[in-house]
């Protein structure tokens, strides 16, 4: 199934001023509560590495967690969690940048060892980083 930008639009709400004034928060829950839909987009998001799968896929926190770990299954790699420091209970690394709602630096545990030809991919709504 490929997803339009109009259907997509249809299942995400638009919450204004939410966390805060001035903010317009994208609610995915209609989104990931249709089943259809919600396969359709891990399938669109998949099909952009199936000729070279990671064997890790990363996600900022929350949201991020549910497509991340649906995206992860669909592409056999693991996950794993980005999150706010103090968050996660072990050994973390960090990155430093900027967002609207998010000014500490983000946290994930250090990366697993790859096979020599693993690779990892992974997103948020201000980078995209790929490293093998």
């Amino acid at each position: 199934m490929r997803l339009t930008d109009e259907d997509l639009r249809k299942l995400i709400r638009d919450v204004p001023d939410f966390p805060q004034s001035g903010i317009i928060f994208k609610d995915i829950t209609p989104l990931l509560a249709d089943k259809v839909m919600f396969k359709g987009v891990v399938e669109q998001v998949c099909s952009h590495w199936l000729d070279r799968p990671p064997d890790i896929v990363t996600a900022i926190e929350a949201r991020g967690f549910i497509p991340g770990g649906a995206v992860a299954l669909g592409l056999s790699a693991g996950f794993v969690p980005i999150r706010k420091p103090g968050k996660l209970p072990w050994k973390t690394v960090s990155q430093d940048y900027q967002l609207w709602m998010m000014c500490s630096p983000p946290v994930a545990p250090p990366p697993p060892r790859l096979s020599s030809s693993g690779s990892s991919v992974g997103s948020c709504s201000v980078c995209t980083f790929s490293s093998s």
